[in-house]
Parts: structure tokens; sequence; C-alpha cells
């Protein structure tokens, strides 16, 4: 005995059918099309260029550099080291200088930021505290604290700074700069 299966357009009619393809189609390219728009403000875009800048020419040095460095900005350590050990290759390659030079040069300089950053900000916050009408001063603290991610601090060094001095044009910019 032959089973038969029901048609599918038994149930639902091509007309339907073709429409529904149809708003299918529109509505995935409409939402290909919001995602390309937002995605300029959801991915970091320096990363996307250096890696384009390291496909486009492989052995050079500065492009995996530059990429390393967008890299260990945006907190991927494991991958920022993996493209020093590829500029070490390349650099090697090329004949240039030793790799632990490379090495020691740009990974303990990338280490050793966040104790300098540190270091200046306590250096300024007891100049502030010995000179407090030391507008610059003030205004140093704001980009050290920027630096260190503290939006809030910032802006409350550069206010007081521009308190200090309503005429300063570097507290002005650096107030309409930040978020």
């Amino acid at each position: 005995m032959k089973k038969k299966f029901p048609h599918f357009t038994r149930f639902f009619p091509v007309a339907l059918l073709a429409r529904c393809g149809k708003l299918t189609l529109w509505a995935f390219l409409i939402l290909l099309f919001i995602i390309n728009v937002f995605a300029g403000n959801l991915l970091p875009v320096p990363v996307g260029v250096d890696r384009f800048r390291v496909i486009m020419d492989y052995h050079s040095i500065p492009a995996h550099l530059d990429l390393a460095r967008a890299l260990w900005d945006q907190g991927n350590q494991a991958m920022a080291k993996n493209e020093l050990l590829l500029a070490q290759s390349s650099l090697r390659q090329a004949g240039g200088r030793s790799d632990e030079i490379l090495e020691a040069d740009v990974l303990g300089a990338w280490e050793e930021e966040p104790i300098r950053l540190s270091d200046a900000y306590a250096y300024w916050q007891r100049v502030a505290i010995e000179k407090p009408d030391y507008r610059d001063c003030y205004i140093l603290l704001a980009a050290l604290a920027y630096q260190r991610s503290n939006i809030e601090e910032a802006k409350s060094y550069l206010l007081y700074a521009k308190a200090l001095d309503p005429n300063s044009s570097v507290a002005n910019e650096l107030l309409s700069r930040l978020p």
C-alpha cells in the first residue's frame, strides 16, 4: 500500500509562500543593513584597521607592532604577545636586531605602563596637596585619571582647574571632549 503524503501547496497557497519568501528576503536584507550601520559603534575599529595592514604587508614589523599595541590596549594580552612573536620572526627573517631586545623593549614597556601611571598619579596628587592653586597640576591629574578610566574623577579635576582659571583653554577643551 502506497502512502500518500499531502502536498505542501494544499495547505499553503503558492502565492502566500511567494509573498512570505519576498518578505523574508527583505527582512534579512534590512537586518544586514542595520547590523552593518551599527557595527562601527560596536566593533573596535583600530584592531580591524591594523589587521588589514598586517594582511596587506605580512612582513611589516611596524604593522605587527601596531596590531599588538591595539590588542594590548583592548585587554587581549595573549593575542598581543602572539603578534609580538610574529613580529620577532619577521625581524629574524629580515636579519634585524635580536629578538630579546624587541621583546624586552615592547612587552616590558607595556607591562610597566600601569605602574608608571600609578606613580605619576600619586606624584601629582602630592603636588596638588602642596600647591592647591597650581592649575596645570589638576589638568595633568585629569589626564592621568582619564588614562586610568576614571572619567568622573577626571571631570572633577578639570572642573577644579576651570574654577582656578576660568579662561583656561586647555581645561575647556578637555571638558568638551569628555563624555
